[in-house]
């Protein structure tokens, strides 16, 4: 994470997949489980986002599933980390399988849950 990193509410609509993401499928049932998660405990990590070129729009590194999430719930904004990287630091970020421990700092996760 660089020093310019800052947790930040992001608009949904906002949020591009990434091109690296590893995920081809999604497992149904531990979708709906997270789903009921976030309605029930909100949000406890964030995703992980950069900007991207077109003005408003970021690329969406790690928490897909999250964010596939909160789309589901109807949230129009969900709580990431924005930080600048170039594709050679999100594609190894993106692209492989990791618990949401190693894609988000501990200094960006937050107790208790984050609602919206």
């Amino acid at each position: 994470m660089s020093d310019q990193a800052a947790l930040r509410s992001i608009p949904i609509v906002s949020i591009r997949p990434s091109p690296y993401q590893y995920r081809t499928r999604f497992d149904d049932e531990k979708q709906r489980q997270l789903v009921e998660s976030l309605r029930s405990t909100g949000l406890s990590t964030p995703i992980l986002v950069r900007p991207l070129a077109e003005a408003g729009a970021f690329e969406l590194i790690s928490g897909e599933r999250r964010w596939r999430a909160a789309k589901e719930l109807g949230r129009e904004s969900i709580q990431g980390v924005c930080d600048e990287m170039t594709d050679a630091e999100a594609r190894p970020l993106a692209s492989s399988p990791k618990t949401k421990s190693e894609a988000t700092p501990t200094s960006w996760k937050r107790r208790p849950a984050i609602n919206g």
